[in-house]
């Protein structure tokens, strides 16, 4: 088993006991308090949404540049580089944020209360600041082939800590106003702990090498200037909307939407690890010309993607209705089903297109994403302040599956008008049918009285179709051979 899966394994595995922690908060803790947890939601949401102007994109260019650079003991001074530029360009920020402070919460009033905003500003910009160098030393982790630490440095870890703070808060020991200072307190032991493992795993090296540098200056700076772009369509499409609800409709709102978008972000988890690990390749791949590898990644990431995606989505819209009623307020998730179909439906796309993101990032025509982004951007907020003034908090995942379709779909074209391939194969269609009947099976199979007898019960029998469904259908060369190296060890354990 090669770095690559065995990497993607482990990430895997700790971001679903991330997500179980997660859950159990969901589900026992944060229902709580609608208000605070939508509180929290939108201090981050808010800190990711500013980022892309704080940081320029800068970990873009740590997967993309890293080789090139990657030619003595110190890597000619690149992670001096990169943060020299990470803090000069944080420094710019601030300097611009609060001199033109005035009119950009002028412009959100249009839209709703900018006070949301304004009494949580200090926070929030010290938020993007630690989460930008964050990125850095996490990004030069994975050039390095490791994810697992990051991940629970930066996931796992959270998902233990917010609850924590937030009873705290919500027993009245501490303020509003302090609960927001310790999720920056976080952030700082976040990036500290960062430092340490770069530099546990050999990688933090500094150094000053003009000469490396300004032979590449112009490059980097271009690639800058557009990646930034890049990650503030991201945070347009992903971040958005956890402003928008609380500016327009409160905190409450804000609470149930992220509740439920966690419950989406379960879709993910083998997503986010495979791009983890995969931009890289990619890059390396464009760099070498080696447009074969990158037409299998593209068609691999996709068929896995979209086969592991179709199963959790349909496991959950089977199963959800079940779980929420296990909540200590099930009440705090009326409406959540129409709110998970079109976020889970947004990941599907997603998963589906594959590492189209990265075929682009890194290629020629990266500059492309320029025009995608101001469309993105431009319909996000269009779409969210109307979906959300007309349908509420499923407004905005409306908004957010039509961004992210639009925004797919244009990649698609792109990538096959360029380099004339695609993700899709037989495979697509069959995985496609495959998870359509199962729906449609466990749409009918009937309730008990016990919520937790229906989620084992149907979550189970999904489950067992779904596995028997790929194997014989052989959709993925990859899932058919993890099947057999379990039933191979099954066979050759003692009895």
């Amino acid at each position: 088993m090669g770095i690559i899966q065995r990497q993607s394994i482990k990430f895997s595995l700790v971001n679903l006991v991330a997500t179980l922690i997660g859950v159990v908060s969901i589900m026992y803790i944060y229902p709580k308090d609608d208000e605070l947890y939508g509180y929290a939601n939108m201090l981050v949401s808010m800190a990711y949404l500013l980022l892309p102007f704080a940081s320029l994109g800068i970990t873009g260019v740590v997967v993309r540049f890293f080789r090139e650079f990657k030619d003595d003991a110190n890597n000619r001074g690149f992670l001096s580089l990169v943060l020299f530029i990470s803090l000069v360009s944080n420094l710019i920020f601030v300097l611009a944020f609060y001199l033109f402070k005035g009119q950009f919460y002028a412009f959100v009033d249009i839209f709703g209360n900018s006070q949301v905003l304004e009494q949580n500003e200090t926070v929030i910009l010290l938020i993007v600041i630690l989460i930008s160098l964050s990125s850095i030393f996490i990004s030069f982790a994975s050039n390095l082939k490791r994810i697992v630490i990051p991940s629970l440095i930066q996931t796992f870890s959270y998902k233990i800590y917010l609850p924590i703070i937030f009873l705290i808060c919500y027993s009245g020991y501490i303020s509003w106003k302090s609960f927001s200072y310790l999720i920056v307190i976080f952030y700082v032991i976040t990036l500290l702990a960062l430092v340490f493992y770069l530099k546990h795993l050999g990688g933090l090296k500094f150094g000053w090498y003009p000469e490396a540098f300004r032979k590449k200056w112009k490059e980097i700076a271009r690639y800058l200037s557009y990646n930034s772009l890049t990650s503030l369509g991201s945070s347009l499409t992903f971040r958005l909307d956890s402003v928008m609800i609380p500016i327009l409709i409160g905190y409450a709102s804000n609470g149930l939407y992220n509740m439920v978008y966690f419950m989406a972000n379960v879709i993910n988890i083998p997503t986010n690890s495979v791009y983890q690990i995969s931009n890289p390749i990619v890059s390396q791949s464009i760099e070498n010309q080696d447009f074969a590898h990158i037409e299998e990644v593209y068609k691999k990431s996709s068929t896995n993607l979209f086969l592991v995606g179709s199963y959790l989505f349909v496991g959950m819209m089977v199963c959800l209705p079940d779980l929420f009623q296990l909540s200590v307020k099930p009440e705090s998730f009326a409406g959540g089903m129409s709110i998970f179909l079109f976020l889970g439906l947004g990941k599907i796309v997603d998963m589906i297109t594959g590492t189209n993101g990265a075929i682009i990032a890194y290629s020629a025509y990266y500059r492309y994403n320029l025009w995608f982004i101001l469309l993105l951007g431009l319909s996000n907020i269009v779409l969210n302040y109307i979906l959300i003034t007309d349908y509420g908090v499923s407004g905005a995942a409306m908004a957010t599956f039509i961004s992210i379709s639009i925004y797919n779909i244009l990649k698609l074209f792109l990538i096959y008008f360029k380099f004339n391939m695609h993700p899709f194969s037989i495979a697509t269609v069959k995985i496609g049918i495959l998870f359509s009947i199962i729906l449609i099976i466990a749409s009918y199979l009937p309730s008990v009285d016990s919520h937790i007898l229906n989620i084992v019960y149907k979550g189970g029998l999904i489950t067992l179709l779904s596995t028997l469904g790929a194997y014989y259908l052989h959709i993925s060369e990859e899932a058919n051979n993890i099947i057999d190296n379990l039933i191979s060890k099954k066979n050759n354990s003692p009895h």
